[in-house]
């Protein structure tokens, strides 16, 4: 329900919280309706775009099935690469010292293979939760979430250790922020993702300050109003979001939405960051990303359906209980 658009609606008896095959299915499916395959070249992957001042036209060099490489001009570039690409690191003391297995979260496949092994999962966020539950089911001996919130964290995980922040990683042990320590196989980090851009010059580079993307209404680089990002806010809203921001776009390349000056856009960019700062859990997150969608309605006049509820429901669940909020099923919004 919270994906779903006027003219991109889910099968009415597909339940609310799908897996990832079906959700594949119905892109699918929607690209195949509306003959977008077209517009798209598979097998490329984008090795270079840069700006040309004096033509004000990008120059994309790209790399086809990864052999020959070609080169295409564009008035205007949109990057719609995603969020999660660049896993983020983990530079806590003495972990390059750590005997065990260390992995990041996106290369977790199979709960199984962790069968009577002690884990550690860093950063007790969404991933850090779902992938903690199902080692408790595939019988870990011992599961630990570490997260800088131990002391209030809201979420009730069954068969899970919550400890504080890491303090400094042994051989084969990890001492935490308390002064506890446990002896483990393997850690997953679960820090989630680095903003990532490396096909794009150093000129094109949007200053990203604790995974922040300074763009004008997230969207615009305020040095060239020619070039659109699409999706680099994580967490909330995903579907709608991506498709007012792609809206916003359409309507600033067609000319039917002016752009202010570009020190205008640095001033409200550096409002918004300072209000993204403020958020402390995810109530915090919806009531910001709220306003950020009611806001981007306005400028473009899409209004899409008041989803604030629905988002307040989906935590309050999952605070009551992690494991099974999944069974609830909701009514489609449109």
């Amino acid at each position: 329900e919270l994906m779903e658009l006027p003219f991109y609606r889910f099968p009415k008896d597909l339940p609310s919280y799908p897996g990832r095959e079906a959700v594949l299915k119905c892109v699918r499916e929607f690209a195949e309706r509306e003959n977008l395959e077209k517009y798209i070249k598979f097998g490329c992957k984008v090795e270079v775009v840069s700006f040309n001042k004096t033509s004000k036209t990008f120059t994309v060099k790209y790399s086809v099935n990864s052999e020959s490489e070609e080169v295409a001009e564009f008035d205007y570039v949109i990057v719609a690469t995603g969020y999660f690409s660049k896993p983020r690191g983990m530079s806590f003391p003495g972990h390059e010292r750590f005997s065990g297995q260390i992995i990041h979260s996106s290369r977790f496949r199979r709960a199984e293979e962790y069968k009577g092994k002690r884990v550690l999962l860093i950063g007790g966020s969404f991933s850090g939760q779902d992938i903690a539950l199902k080692l408790v089911d595939a019988k870990a001996s011992k599961v630990t979430v570490s997260t800088a919130q131990a002391s209030e964290y809201p979420y009730t995980l069954p068969g899970v250790s919550i400890k504080p922040a890491v303090e400094m990683i042994e051989s084969s042990s990890v001492t935490f922020e308390d002064g506890s320590s446990e002896v483990l196989d393997c850690i997953i980090n679960c820090c989630g993702y680095e903003v990532d851009f490396p096909f794009l010059h150093q000129s094109l580079q949007p200053l990203i300050k604790d995974s922040y993307c300074y763009l004008y209404q997230r969207v615009v680089l305020p040095e060239n109003n020619n070039l659109f990002f699409i999706g680099m806010q994580k967490g909330l809203y995903t579907v709608p979001m991506f498709y007012l921001q792609a809206d916003f776009a359409a309507r600033v390349i067609s000319a039917e939405i002016s752009l202010p000056p570009s020190d205008i856009q640095r001033e409200v960019i550096e409002r918004d960051c300072q209000k993204a700062k403020l958020i402390t859990d995810v109530y915090d997150a919806i009531d910001y990303m709220t306003d950020y969608m009611n806001s981007l309605g306005v400028i473009t006049g899409v209004q899409l359906p008041d989803m604030k509820d629905l988002w307040i429901q989906w935590e309050n669940d999952r605070r009551e209980n992690i494991v099974t909020y999944r069974e609830h099923n909701f009514e489609s919004l449109y």
